[in-house]
């Protein structure tokens, strides 16, 4: 992701490794802070910094393996005093894998690992044909690195260990003191990431060889809480298969995946580094070949896991004081530590922004470019004739019937369901050369493809329960034309693959029954697999209505993804064929933190929002239930951003919208 928080283009597409900096200091704005009272050590603040400071330089300061509920120990009075006076989230959240090296080269250069390439404390490069291991001198090559410091730190006992860093930083503390410092720094303390107890857990250790007996034979592996395995025949795809179909569903605790197969929140797909396999263990267990010896305490798993909360710290005189905010991304420091120290940034994965609202004196948010709303596609006039049978379908009509009157829309009228269904600005879709039109319904308004032949995305507003309609045939949609519409024979070709036609806008969302052809034009259609199918309908007929009982209004923004390399970017519409399969469905559901009888009421501070991107095909299930697999499969509303090229939410303040698309629910 360009770190101004763009969309990007299709040939901007590839991940972007940190470059060196030699971008000179320059002076920031000096801000003179209000003490906190209950602070002791920060009654200097009527103190003017030395002459001879340029700027407020920034410490950053990390301890491996805080977890942010240590907080709450009473072991670490320096800690919660400084807490209480700056900046605090209740956690800082870490990247996949939640390890050592990989998150602190991410909290330095604001990429994933999969962007920067330290995807684990070790592991191998086929490449090089090298094993980069913590601590060895290979470690310390720059081929493995670009130009940021090796970070050694080292794992504590917690308890034993709290009190001994709230020591070191007391004595950081006063010594900034002394020297009349204090107040002319700024100071972060954060943690990498957190720890999982595997105290009183039964049979915590996985043992592969269990499962797999010939594992010695037949792949490479690293193993731990984050766990993979590496094939040593890559010429046979059924090697893979065997290994993934012996592990998977064989214990609750285990899911098994193909890198490309990993959920997209986890940016963890694209690099050669990442095993073919990846493991996913819940808190507390893990992976070995035939040990049964675990530490006591592990880190790596997903980062949704509380356990994996990190601590975050911030005060000084750039920073507001007395102020809790909301839990951040760890990508999100970089830029923050570039402004405050007068650097510019490199291209990282980062929005600009994101942190402003933590500092005393903050820039300008970054403004979207504005784009031209797509031209609407309106029902047309005179005789339909062939119109009627352009798609070759089963439910093509042979006369005009009554509901297609339905889709006669006035532009006031196409105005006011833009305004329901889509109500924060229709999406913006770049430089995707998609050549997007639109096209309104009673029930949910569609950006429609010409490019792809079929709909980009569709938005609809539910305010209760729907009636739903009945199963139908597919037919034409009168408002296409010959070389825009998609055709029931090129979906046919699709069948042998257990690939479908499916409507995009659920018909159980529409509230007239009489209309129950509409959510089978043929606009509406999306290439979908069977398996998937199972999965959208339990997050359509199950989950939704559920959490419409709840939080009141819901809309709903679904479309199709193109991420076939799954690098978490667009693949380039130029080569696909027609229909192109995605490879998978994303929605962005957003509701109110405030009774509301309509979305359009909604102040837009008050908006919260949830993501999901399920996946078309898997090799395996791994035996999840709609919750567990709706949760595994959850993003932020950023992530769908950047692997559709989709801007979302044009409407709303930069402040609002960034908060909305970067928030992370860990919890459903």
């Amino acid at each position: 992701m360009d770190q101004d928080g763009s969309r990007w283009c299709l040939e901007s597409k590839s991940t972007v490794p940190p470059r060196r900096s030699n971008a000179s200091f320059v002076r920031s704005a000096f801000f003179r802070p209000r003490c906190a009272q209950h602070l002791t050590v920060c009654a200097a603040a009527a103190l003017h910094c030395p002459t001879d400071y340029a700027q407020h330089p920034v410490i950053l300061v990390s301890t491996d393996g805080f977890r942010a509920d240590y907080l709450n120990r009473d072991l670490t009075p320096t800690l919660k005093k400084l807490a209480e006076s700056g900046i605090h989230a209740p956690y800082l959240q870490p990247s996949y894998p939640t390890q050592t090296f990989p998150n602190h080269y991410t909290i330095v250069t604001g990429l994933y690992p999969e962007s920067h390439g330290i995807i684990s404390n070790k592991f191998y490069d086929p490449e090089f044909h090298a094993t980069f291991s913590i601590g060895t001198e290979e470690s310390k090559k720059g081929r493995w690195w670009d130009g940021e410091p090796i970070w050694n730190t080292m794992t504590r006992q917690v308890n034993e260990k709290l009190q001994y860093v709230d020591q070191m930083l007391q004595r950081l503390v006063d010594g900034l003191e002394k020297r009349e410092l204090l107040q002319c720094v700024n100071l972060i303390i954060l943690a990498d990431h957190g720890m999982a107890s595997s105290v009183g857990l039964s049979d915590h250790v996985i043992k592969l060889k269990d499962y797999i007996p010939d594992i010695y034979d037949s792949a490479y592996t690293f193993t731990g809480a984050f766990s993979r395995i590496d094939p040593k025949n890559k010429s046979e795809a059924e090697v893979e298969q065997d290994i993934m179909s012996k592990l998977a569903c064989k214990r609750e605790e285990l899911r098994v995946y193909l890198r490309e197969d990993l959920p997209t929140r986890l940016h963890f797909s694209n690099n050669r580094r990442i095993e073919d396999i990846v493991l996913d263990l819940d808190p507390g267990y893990v992976a070995t070949v035939s040990s049964s010896f675990s530490n006591l305490g592990n880190h790596g798993y997903d980062y949704y896991n509380h356990e994996m909360d990190a601590l975050f710290i911030a005060l000084g005189p750039d920073f507001l004081h007395n102020m809790e905010i909301e839990p951040f991304h760890n990508i999100e420091l970089y830029n923050l530590m570039c402004h405050l120290t007068g650097v510019k940034p490199s291209p990282n994965n980062g929005t600009l922004g994101s942190l402003y609202h933590i500092l005393a004196q903050p820039p300008e948010y970054p403004q979207l470019p504005k784009e031209e709303k797509p031209p609407t596609l309106g029902f047309p006039e005179g005789d339909l004739g062939t119109l009627l049978g352009m798609s070759g379908c089963e439910g093509d009509l042979e006369f005009p019937e009554d509901w297609l009157a339905s889709l006669n829309f006035t532009f006031e009228q196409q105005q006011e369901l833009e305004a329901t269904h889509v109500p924060w600005g229709v999406p913006y879709s770049g430089c995707l050369p998609a050549n997007l039109t639109l096209l309104h319904h009673p029930d949910h308004v569609t950006g429609y493809s010409e490019a792809l032949r079929m709909p980009l995305w569709t938005s609809f507003s539910v305010e209760s329960g729907r009636l739903g309609t009945a199963l139908e045939q597919w037919c034409s949609d009168v408002r296409l034309h010959a070389d825009t519409t998609p055709t029931c024979a090129s979906y046919d070709v699709l069948e042998p693959f257990n690939i479908t036609m499916y409507p995009l806008f659920a018909p159980k969302y529409s509230k007239d029954a009489s209309l129950g052809r509409l959510p089978y034009l043929v606009s509406n259609a999306v290439p979908v697999s069977l398996s998937l199918a199972k999965h959208w309908e339990q997050l359509m007929e199950q989950l939704v209505p559920a959490w419409l009982e709840v939080l009141g209004p819901l809309n709903l923004l679904v479309g199709p993804v193109f991420d076939n390399n799954a690098d978490s970017f667009p693949d380039n519409f130029l080569d696909f064929s027609s229909p192109e399969v995605p490879s998978d469905l994303f929605a962005v559901i957003t509701w109110c933190t405030e009774p509301v009888s309509s979305l359009k009421a909604c102040p837009h501070a008050k908006l919260d929002a949830n993501s999901f991107i399920f996946l078309q095909k898997q090799l395996v299930t791994n035996c999840m239930d709609a919750e567990k697999y709706t949760h595994e499969f959850s993003a932020k509303v950023h992530d769908v951003e950047v692997v559709t090229g989709l801007t979302l939410y044009p409407d709303i303040g930069a402040f609002s919208r960034t908060s909305l698309i970067l928030r992370s629910h860990s919890d459903m």
